[in-house]
């Protein structure tokens, strides 16, 4: 088994935080306004800029779709917590 870099491993702490977050809001235990949506937004951004450095061509615009989709989720957490907020 390889040692993960420092990176991959906040990569896969920060997916494990917006799972558990997202687990407990649907279980109406616990409600952090934005947590799960921002944490999975930074996430696939850090992904998605180790896609987007390749030199292959699939995995550049996969990076490319990942970072949409971070950004998506940060529209998303902001959202969550403004509605919070009013």
């Amino acid at each position: 088994m390889r040692k993960l870099d420092r990176r991959t491993l906040i990569e896969i702490v920060l997916l494990a935080v917006a799972v558990v977050f997202w687990a407990l809001r649907k279980a109406n235990i616990l409600y952090i306004p934005g947590l799960a949506a921002i944490s999975l937004a930074v996430a696939m951004g850090l992904l998605s800029m180790s896609y987007i450095a390749q030199k292959n061509k699939p995995r550049k615009l996969a990076g490319i779709l990942l970072l949409a989709f971070a950004l998506l989720q940060i529209i998303v957490g902001l959202m969550e917590i403004s509605n919070f907020a009013a």
